[in-house]
């Protein structure tokens, strides 16, 4: 969505700044209240056309955030209607295959200790049409365990040499005799889909949380049809025909459920004194791409400005507070708010709405990370331009200025953002920046 044509909203680029004559600016005398508080609600599940379909699968052990775990459920189909393996077929081998993304979040070092996986089989029946949350654990059938596989993260950007052929990079992990007994009984079920995945439900691979893992690989879960583009398990097999035989059982959207499966534990971690129920003038707050921690904003004088202005800018400014693991645990590239009333719905910024239906509002927002100098000193910074919703507090069109700010829907369970708070203190607390007019 694009940004409201509201003729009281300049662009923050061309606005000019307070001159005390025809615009002017409120100054730091509105009181910011907040509260980090956590968020489950992340659908995962989502196959939108033109959107990846990218899972987090690891574990990471933030020393200041605490433990992130991603598991990722999903499902793969025959490569075509009436599949079978032939005449006397029998599989002789089998791997899974995840490609990987490119991106990792966490320490990607070669030095970094590496993730263990396992695979079983999901134990219940998915569905493409239903939705699933991050919070959401189905049920697993830990009886059937097919195989498991150790990677140093570093290694996975690495193109795979598969038959003296290079791929590009994936994850390969060797299937046991379990699984291949297993999959040779669901393939002599009715040939449909449907049968099929009631026969062999799926795929749960997780990571081992033992291993002290600091990394979180991302792979993706759809793709085009070349082998080892996508999620699947590869079938070498022979049958009274011929041998070398291989088929590839992919995933695919139109049959296929998916999920990532996410859990957060703070408890230990000194993040974990960050969550509070109450708002208050918070000196340091927390932001994580859901599942996780996001940030609640409250200004109630805003409301009692005189309802006459006009807002030319309106700017609030979060400021990143370094540790001594932000270069391992970094934020995140760009902040996006939602606004918020008294029973906890959530929807749009008013700048976000438009007529036109492009992502002019988007942009006009920002909440990109950039870099400022503030004080002397060279600081991270996230801008986000909100003058129409603003506006609708001070004409009374909204009942209060609340604000959600979270990380964006790309790679859940990334990214760790600890930011200055309104009591902070000096010039890098959070501020909500505005300018106006009289009318």
């Amino acid at each position: 969505m694009a940004a409201c044509r509201e003729n009281t909203i300049i662009n923050t680029g061309v606005n000019p700044s307070a001159d005390n004559i025809n615009t002017f600016e409120t100054g730091d005398t509105l009181t910011i209240l907040t509260r980090t508080v956590f968020d489950d609600s992340t659908i995962t599940s989502s196959s939108n056309t033109g959107y990846y379909i990218i899972h987090g699968l690891g574990h990471a052990n933030d020393p200041f955030a605490g433990k992130t775990n991603a598991a990722i459920y999903f499902q793969v189909v025959p490569p075509a209607t009436s599949f079978n393996l032939g005449e006397g077929g029998v599989i002789d081998s089998a791997v899974l295959v995840l490609p990987y993304a490119g991106t990792s979040w966490g320490d990607t070092t070669a030095t970094a200790p590496a993730q263990s996986y396992r695979v079983y089989q999901i134990g219940e029946t998915l569905s493409k049409d239903s939705i699933y949350y991050s919070s959401q654990q189905k049920a697993v059938d830990y009886g059937r365990f097919y195989g498991s596989k150790s990677v140093q993260v570093a290694a996975l950007k690495d193109s795979v040499k598969v038959w003296d052929t290079m791929r590009t990079p994936h994850l390969r992990i060797p299937m046991n005799s379990a699984f291949v007994s297993d999959f040779q009984s669901a393939l002599t079920a009715d040939s449909t889909v449907a049968a099929f995945l009631s026969a062999f439900k799926g795929f749960y691979l997780s990571a081992d949380s033992t291993t002290g893992g600091t990394t979180i690989p991302y792979y993706r879960i759809d793709g085009d049809a070349k082998l080892y583009n996508r999620a699947s398990v590869v079938l070498y097999y022979h049958n009274n025909a011929g041998d070398s035989l291989t088929a590839n059982f992919a995933f695919d959207a139109s049959s296929a459920a998916h999920y990532n499966a996410i859990r957060r534990n703070y408890s230990g971690a000194p993040a974990n004194a960050l969550f509070s129920s109450t708002f208050s003038a918070q000196p340091l707050l927390m932001l994580q791409n859901s599942p996780g921690a996001v940030i609640e904003v409250k200004i109630p004088s805003l409301s009692n400005l005189p309802k006459d202005i006009l807002v030319n800018k309106a700017a609030l400014v979060i400021t990143a507070i370094d540790t001594a693991q932000s270069n391992t645990f970094y934020g995140p590239n760009r902040i996006v708010p939602f606004a918020m009333d008294s029973t906890g719905s959530i929807f749009n910024v008013a700048d976000r709405i438009s007529l036109s239906g492009s992502d002019d509002g988007f942009n006009f927002i920002d909440g990109s990370r950039k870099q400022f100098t503030v004080a002397g000193m060279t600081v991270s910074r996230y801008v986000i331009n909100i003058p129409a919703e603003v506006q609708k507090v001070i004409s009374g069109a909204r009942s209060e200025f609340y604000l959600r700010i979270k990380g964006t829907a790309t790679l859940p369970a990334a990214y760790r953002l600890l930011a200055a708070g309104p009591g902070y203190g000096g010039a890098v607390r959070m501020q909500l920046q505005i300018v106006y007019s009289k009318q």
